[in-house]
């Protein structure tokens, strides 16, 4: 397998965009910002921006994408005993990174987390599904569940996260049981 490293000086032009991209989503809102204005903030060229992103979107998706491949590392290496552990550690990793979350609510951006989760649900392999649904089933549960974990979340950390991730966990394991029915 050949396995190719990003080059430093797009892997750091990446960071200065993703980290101007989120300063300005804090100053004024997300439609509002500008290529320009995100590409100057970081002291870089709109072709640079091109170079490495398609578009403010893809910045999101990227930061997503980074924020759940560090979350990913975690949970193989800690090789989760239960889904409710999983579950626990979720909503603790993200309490950890509760601005970047409140950043995309705060932007009406956070649809940004439903085009990747269901893929992410997919890589931690906690459900069940292969072999016991055909393929189109399982995209069902797997957006039924990434959705459901989604939403959750943005609601956990739009109410301050009065629960904690224990309690958090115990209402999804709650619901998945059908406790609450």
């Amino acid at each position: 397998m050949n396995i190719q490293k990003e080059n430093p000086i797009s892997v750091r032009s990446k960071k200065w965009l993703t980290d101007s991209l989120f300063e300005l989503m804090k100053e004024k809102p997300y439609d509002k910002i500008s290529i320009r204005e995100i590409a100057e903030k970081a002291d870089l060229t709109r072709q640079t921006f091109y170079h490495n992103f398609a578009s403010k979107e893809m910045i999101l998706m990227y930061r997503s994408d980074q924020l759940f491949e560090e979350f990913y590392e975690f949970a193989k290496k800690n090789k989760m005993k239960s889904v409710q552990d999983l579950i626990v550690f979720y909503f603790r990793y993200w309490q950890e990174h509760a601005d970047f979350i409140q950043v995309l609510i705060d932007n009406n951006v956070e649809y940004i987390l439903t085009h990747r989760y269901p893929e992410y649900i997919k890589m931690v392999k906690i459900l069940n599904v292969e072999g016991v649904l055909t393929d189109a089933q399982q995209e069902y549960v797997y957006a039924f569940y990434s959705g459901s974990l989604i939403y959750m979340l943005c609601k956990w950390i739009e109410q301050g996260m009065e629960c904690s991730p224990k309690e958090m966990a115990r209402i999804v394991q709650g619901i998945l049981d059908g406790e609450f029915f």
